[in-house]
């Protein structure tokens, strides 16, 4: 992996003189991503997959966004903004990934690549593959995570970005084999399996999507996931109470969402 550590560090001094970026699509309204301009927030690992559009040759895909942006930088040799994209294509062939200026990495299969800056792939002993930031991960001697841990760190990035829940299926559903549904599936470890296995749950005030079931936050349109519907009266006719949207029984435990909230 020597061949991505000098890759990167090229990269990184390419973006010292670096002005400013366009906008994600998703900018504006509380929403912000990181500018790309270093590794600083981007998340640790992202799930990759295999895009077959038609007439078109397979890809593998290891993006953050759906939607690439451009950066853009001056250039004080030439005197001038150069523009390049947040993104860059690739080739596997023979086990290896290349693009054409670093070393990105392993896959097993003869594909093309497109990965996002400051990452490479790494293919899992499953064969799923997963892209890591630069200097971390199991090509530099860190830690690995599965496909599916992936696909958590991803969802939390969007969630801690204050995408909107539409949004997140959205673009789960372009970065997981299978989409938003199959990354949920096979979300086991966190989602308890009856309102009883839920011992805590909250929503901040005013942040829709800052709620938390056991301790991991989840969207709030998922809640129905974890929690019956139930009748505030019908609550606080048993010495409970709700604080919207959550009803608790006398005893501070959850017991269900407010009818209507």
């Amino acid at each position: 992996m020597r061949h991505i550590a000098v890759a990167i560090a090229l990269i990184a001094l390419s973006c010292i003189a670096s002005l400013h970026v366009s906008a994600t699509p998703y900018q504006g309204n509380g929403r912000l991503f990181p500018d790309e301009l270093s590794k600083e927030g981007l998340p640790y690992a992202i799930p990759c997959f295999v895009r077959k559009d038609t007439g078109a040759s397979p890809a593998l895909v290891c993006t953050w966004l759906s939607t690439p942006r451009n950066i853009v930088e001056w250039d004080p040799e030439a005197q001038r903004n150069i523009t390049y994209n947040n993104r860059m294509k690739g080739y596997c062939r023979r086990g290896k990934c290349n693009t054409d200026t670093y070393q990105a990495g392993f896959y097993p299969q003869d594909i093309i690549l497109i990965i996002s800056l400051w990452y490479y792939v790494y293919t899992n002993e499953d064969g799923q593959a997963v892209a890591y930031v630069m200097g971390t991960g199991p090509g530099f001697k860190g830690e690995a995570v599965s496909y599916h841990e992936a696909g958590n760190i991803l969802h939390q990035f969007y969630l801690d970005a204050n995408l909107t829940d539409e949004e997140i299926v959205y673009e789960m559903d372009r970065h997981y084999t299978g989409g938003y549904a199959a990354w949920k599936a096979g979300d086991t470890a966190v989602t308890p399996k009856t309102s009883s296995d839920v011992v805590s749950a909250h929503c901040a005030p005013q942040l829709d999507d800052s709620c938390y079931v056991n301790d991991v936050k989840v969207p709030k349109a998922d809640l129905g996931q974890y929690l019956p519907v139930v009748q505030e009266a019908t609550v606080g006719a048993a010495g409970g109470y709700c604080d919207y949207p959550i009803c608790y029984d006398k005893s501070n435990k959850p017991v269900g969402i407010r009818e209507g909230h």
